[in-house]
């Protein structure tokens, strides 16, 4: 055998180990997904998105109003010589509808959102020219049954012990676990709003007498308090 006979298996494995590198596997992993939470997944999709695609189909259609996660893993290289941007960099942008909505999540690699359109969702990379950039997003999506942030955080909680050292079910679970606080906080706000209007419906629908003033009085001011913070939590849900 010559040696360019032997060198040629060299060459064609050095070729594809570069091309892997370079753009990467063709296939997403599948992150593993307990069991128990499937009572609160609606669905769950896995996409690979590549440095040179702009607007990537996600095959996900979401309505105004649904409750969906986005974790991603993986490094994009910008231009052929450029830095290297992770899911969390201004680049990573997502698209509902016909409706850029702008970068995924800034800073993070895994977030919930509340979908404030309907479409379908796309993912893309947000750059002047696309086609010298490299590498991949590895990206799950998952749409819930529920708007309820205490069964989302309970299930991204074993979403992530489930899928050991994945930071965008971390990050997710982290974000995920502090609505939840708000929520607890809301519903407990809102019920002692509930709570006394009945108080003071009670008193207002009688003769008002002397003893009955200062009643009536700290319940209004209570309920303003109440009113106060529930506006509070609701700013807090806002920026979260």
């Amino acid at each position: 055998m010559t040696n360019d006979h032997k060198t040629l298996p060299i060459v064609r494995f050095l070729c594809l180990m570069l091309f892997t590198v370079y753009f990467g596997c063709t296939a997403s992993p599948k992150p593993s997904v307990p069991a128990a939470t499937n009572t609160s997944i609606l669905e769950t999709h896995n996409v690979r998105l590549y440095g040179y695609q702009r607007k990537k189909d996600t095959g996900v259609r979401l309505s105004r109003g649904d409750t969906y996660t986005i974790v991603a893993t993986g490094h994009v290289r910008l231009r052929q010589f450029g830095g290297l941007a992770g899911p969390g960099s201004t680049q990573f942008g997502k698209t509902i509808g016909d409706q850029l909505i702008g970068s995924v999540f800034p800073g993070v690699n895994g977030r919930t959102f509340r979908a404030k359109v309907s479409g379908k969702l796309y993912l893309g990379i947000l750059d002047s020219y696309n086609k010298d950039n490299s590498g991949f997003f590895d990206v799950t999506i998952i749409v819930w049954q529920t708007n309820d942030y205490r069964k989302i955080a309970d299930a991204l909680g074993m979403l992530k012990e489930a899928n050991a050292g994945h930071i965008g079910f971390q990050d997710a679970s982290v974000h995920a676990d502090r609505m939840r606080k708000v929520a607890i906080m809301e519903a407990k706000a809102t019920a002692e709003i509930e709570q006394t209007r009945k108080e003071l419906n009670s008193i207002k629908v009688q003769p008002i007498k002397r003893e009955s003033q200062q009643q009536l009085q700290d319940l209004e001011q209570r309920l303003a308090k109440l009113t106060a913070t529930l506006a509070e939590l609701d700013r807090m849900k806002r920026e979260l």
